[in-house]
């Protein structure tokens, strides 16, 4: 939330420094690293403070805290995917739309032509085994990122 306060700041004072209004673009810029500072400040505080707390704990609490850790990066950390399913289905709205125009354009055969051009839209689904050994099923859509993300984990 803070980034984005800075990143708005940052952009609206020089929008207003191009569009003739300087000194109040000038004013926004200071407030928006005033922001920056506290951002970057506060973020190193609190990683010093979980550094204190963690030297402040005995070898073997350090310990048991890594390995807690490590468990809980391997609840998210993928193992491998496999493939369920994968559905196309033919959007009817897009279809319509474009059969409409279709008709408007070419007659009977645009209708035709525009209701079999309609947009296609593709879903797969995946079980996701991760390396703790829990399983969870997504279905996402084939040009998304995360389909990139599941397929790239196929065995």
């Amino acid at each position: 939330m803070g980034s984005l306060l800075y990143l708005i700041v940052f952009i609206i004072s020089f929008v207003l420094m191009f569009n003739g209004s300087f000194l109040g673009g000038f004013i926004l810029l200071i407030v928006s690293s005033i922001i920056y500072v506290y951002l970057t400040d506060s973020i190193s505080t609190e990683d010093k403070r979980r550094a204190e707390i963690y030297n402040s704990l005995s070898p073997e609490e350090q310990k048991a805290y890594n390995e807690i850790q490590k468990k809980e990066a391997l609840k998210t950390e993928i193992d491998y995917t496999i493939l369920v399913s994968g559905d196309t289905k033919k959007s009817v709205g897009s279809a319509v739309v474009r059969g409409a125009v279709g008709s408007a354009l070419l007659g009977p055969v645009g209708l035709i032509g525009g209701a079999i051009s309609g947009k296609n839209k593709s879903e797969t689904t995946f079980t996701v085994i991760y390396k703790d050994g829990h399983r969870e099923v997504h279905t996402v859509s084939n040009d998304s990122s995360e389909f990139q993300k599941y397929a790239s984990y196929l065995r």
